[in-house]
């Protein structure tokens, strides 16, 4: 069993401008690092669970030339030894404003730069620091600056933190606290991000932002900055707790703040979402009926989205950034199905049992009406195929002309590296289907976008091991036998060097991020 210490995290600061020169690399998506040790707890959900389970059906090929100092040094930023000009920092508002502010609306622009041209007071010095950092930092990402003028400011904001922010509460340090762990994830600090997300959240609460009581005597300017605050906290932890495979820290229950008047599809997703994935990461297991009830409400939830947010033609929609929310919202749907139906996905690819099945039989209205188990189990398996061809496809029509910002980069990427994973182990594990060529393209349409996007780090290092782990038409001769506990165990064992040393537990080696309740179903000889 791997101890709890390997669970420990530390931000290191001693790079330049704090950036980890361990060689160890990193990622705040949690789906392309294979150890776990200081990366604090990863669920079953996390991304990086199907990369474990793809490189064993790959063969256990090894992947340390992609961790090693070589990845290092490519991401090594360069000083900051100049102060930057009130041009840039201008150019650092404007983009948080035009790019970052159309999705998260957390701040009110007015307001904003008024106190940021001193036409008005700003919050306290404390807070407006910390806030106006984050601000520039964010900008600094959106406008694809260098990743060392992003952590200049997110190493400023941070700084500013003492013990008086946390003895003290106000929207002004709400909205720091919730846009520094969202820009600390982009950054790929993701456990730093998690821990201000919480102090936001226990903020929030502690001024009253989850509830609305109706005699509170406030103008609606100011009650509509609370529920946008709100609802900016519960989407990131839905976010963040999906990405990662932890617990959901905010419930619904306690909360009766009404949606943000112009924006409910988004919060009203993150609800239903919630909803599945507590029961997904609960032990025990859904059934596999209750999975596809549990689909059929993310269904009904798309039925309501209206057309301007469907994901239509770039052509169709008169702006970008409307374009890209209504991308980003389908990519997050995907993403849930995806996770909802991959379990039944994983256990046949295990078993070496098919995938898919020549045609489907099932009641659209009901689909669990009149079909077994395992009939069921297979269209769960088809589903989890299904969303990730159509997340691969979309954002391949999305990156046909190139990011307008970072953001749209960073987002593509992220739900890219969870689908692509799914073909890929599909090709390796089912060798008879007549689907095999839709997965030949996807994974040759996720290798294009990969390379549109190759001067982001992450996006290199995905590509490097999608080659790496791609069936070749020898491999794929080789790998037809179903998988089982001892034919998987001993190829485990025979891999220079091993990927399991013999007193391992097989399930917390194979996927250690994972609890053992939720995995058991997998390997069950080897649980008991």
């Amino acid at each position: 069993m791997r101890s709890n210490a390997s669970l420990n995290w530390h931000r290191d600061m001693s790079g330049t401008n704090g950036f980890n020169t361990s060689g160890r690399a990193n990622d705040g998506t949690a789906s392309l690092s294979l150890e776990p040790d200081g990366q604090g707890y990863l669920g079953f959900a996390s991304g990086v669970t199907l990369l474990r389970i793809l490189q064993l059906c790959a063969g256990a090929i090894p992947l340390p030339q992609l961790d090693g100092p070589d990845n290092a040094r490519e991401q090594q930023p360069m000083r900051i030894d100049q102060g930057l000009s009130l041009h840039d920092t201008s150019r650092f508002v404007d983009a948080y404003f035009q790019c970052y502010h159309l999705q998260y609306p957390i701040l009110h622009e007015p307001t904003f730069r008024a106190q940021w041209n001193e036409i008005i007071p700003p919050p306290p010095p404390e807070q407006w620091e910390m806030l106006l950092n984050v601000v520039l930092g964010i900008g600094a990402f959106c406008a694809f600056e260098p990743l060392s003028v992003v952590e200049h400011f997110l190493d400023k904001s941070i700084s500013a933190i003492g013990a008086r922010h946390l003895q003290c509460g106000s929207l002004t340090l709400v909205q720091a606290f919730t846009l520094l762990s969202n820009l600390c994830q982009k950054s790929n600090r993701l456990n730093s991000g998690s821990v201000f997300l919480g102090i936001a959240g226990r903020m929030a609460m502690g001024l009253g932002l989850h509830r609305e009581l109706p005699f509170w005597n406030i103008n609606p300017f100011e009650r509509e900055i609370r529920r946008r605050a709100w609802w900016m906290i519960y989407t990131f932890d839905s976010g963040s707790s999906i990405t990662f495979g932890r617990p959901i820290v905010f419930p619904t229950t306690e909360s009766d703040v009404t949606m943000v008047h112009n924006a409910p599809e988004r919060s009203a997703f993150h609800m239903v979402g919630n909803r599945c994935y507590h029961r997904v990461i609960s032990s025990p297991p859904p059934s596999i009926v209750e999975i596809h009830s549990l689909d059929t409400q993310i269904l009904a939830w798309k039925e309501t989205v209206p057309s301007w947010l469907q994901p239509n033609e770039r052509s169709a929609c008169p702006y970008q950034w409307l374009h890209f929310s209504a991308q980003k919202l389908f990519w997050r749907c995907c993403n849930l199905r995806i996770i909802l139906h991959r379990r039944a996905f994983l256990e046949r690819a295990l078993k070496g049992l098919p995938l898919t099945t020549a045609e489907a039989t099932f009641n659209s209205g009901n689909p669990t009406a009149g079909v077994t188990d395992n009939e069921l189990e297979l269209r769960s398996s088809e589903q989890c195929l299904e969303n990730a061809s159509q997340t691969i496809r979309s954002i391949h029509q999305f990156f046909v002309q190139p990011p307008r910002d970072r953001l749209e980069a960073w987002y593509g990427l992220h739900y890219l590296f969870h689908a692509s994973f799914v073909p890929l182990i599909a090709l390796h594990t089912d060798h008879g289907s007549r689907h095999r060529p839709e997965w030949v393209h996807d994974v040759s349409l996720t290798c294009e976008v990969l390379h549109t996007l190759r001067d982001d780090p992450l996006a290199k290092r995905c590509l490097s091991i999608v080659h790496l782990l791609s069936p070749s038409d020898s491999q794929v001769a080789n790998i037809c036998a179903p998988f089982d506990n001892n034919d998987l165990l001993a190829m485990l064992h025979s891999t220079d060097p091993p990927v399991i040393s013999p007193s391992n537990d097989l399930v917390q080696t194979l996927l250690p991020f994972a609890d053992l309740a939720t995995l058991s179903s997998f390997w069950p000889m080897s649980a008991q």
